[in-house]
This record gives structure tokens, C-alpha cells and sequence, in this order.
């Protein structure tokens, strides 16, 4: 069906992209998956989709090398697509984000490197800050 090759063909191009993102070979998905670097380049170029274990592998992969929570939902909800052959846009498989955090992800596109060094030395003493006050907190309780 044609349908079918379309849905693998998405699951495939995304799975590029994330992989091109995160830096991740294909030998590294094979070697994952326990599959040849062949099975993996069908997989790439959509011919074929993983077995359901094999994409847990791959995915949890490519959170280890970086993917966010919400890229790889999107990818499961193709993947999910691609194997059962139904279209699945109209159920929200993502979590919920909270406003405030995706503005700021969006944000952190436009900031130089040294601007987002700054912004982790901010963080990271925020986050101190709020660890000694809570010890503090419950040491006097």
C-alpha cells in the first residue's frame, strides 16, 4: 500500500533528522539494535520499520545523545504510524509543556555562546541557591 510506504517513509525522515542532531551513526543504531548496518540503512531510507524492541533501543539511544522528551514522542507517534498503518494526528501523544519552559527552549536558538554560558552560570546558582534554602528550611523544623 502506498499509504504504508508514506508512513515509513516520515517514521524514516525523522529519524534522520534526530539522528543528524544528536550525532548518532547508523553502526550506532545497529550496534543497539543488534542488527546489521544493512537492516539499520533500510530502516533510514523507510523500506523496512524496526521490530518494537528494537525502536525502544534506538530511541532510548538518541535520549542518551540528546533528544528531547517531546521529539521523541513525535518520533514514537510516527513509528507507531508506520506500524500499524493508521494516523494517528488526532490523539495527543505528547506531554504537556509547560509555557513557560518551551518559550525559553525556543529561545535558546537565538543567543550567542558566550550569552548561553551566562545563562547557565544564572541557572546553576539559582539552583544552589534554592538547594541551601531548602536545607536551611528543614534543618529548622
Amino acid at each position: 500500500m502506498a499509504y504504508d510506504r508514506e508512513r515509513r517513509q516520515k517514521f524514516a525522515d525523522y529519524l534522520r533528522v534526530l539522528a543528524v542532531k544528536c550525532k548518532v551513526k547508523q553502526v550506532d543504531i545497529a550496534e543497539v539494535v543488534g542488527r546489521t548496518r544493512q537492516h539499520v540503512s533500510h530502516i533510514f531510507n523507510g523500506k523496512i520499520i524496526f521490530m518494537g524492541e528494537q525502536f525502544k533501543d534506538a530511541s532510548d539511544l538518541l535520549y542518551k545523545k540528546g533528544a528531547s522528551n517531546c521529539e521523541l514522542a513525535l518520533l514514537n507517534r510516527l513509528f507507531v504510524e508506520a506500524k500499524s498503518s493508521m494516523e494517528l494526528q488526532t490523539i495527543n501523544l505528547e506531554a504537556p509543556v509547560d509555557p513557560i519552559k518551551q518559550i525559553i527552549i525556543e529561545n535558546l536558538d537565538y543567543l550567542t555562546p558566550s550569552e548561553l554560558v551566562k545563562l547557565h552560570k544564572e541557572i546553576e546558582t539559582y539552583k544552589f541557591n534554592h538547594l541551601k534554602k531548602a536545607d536551611k528550611e528543614s534543618t529548622e523544623t
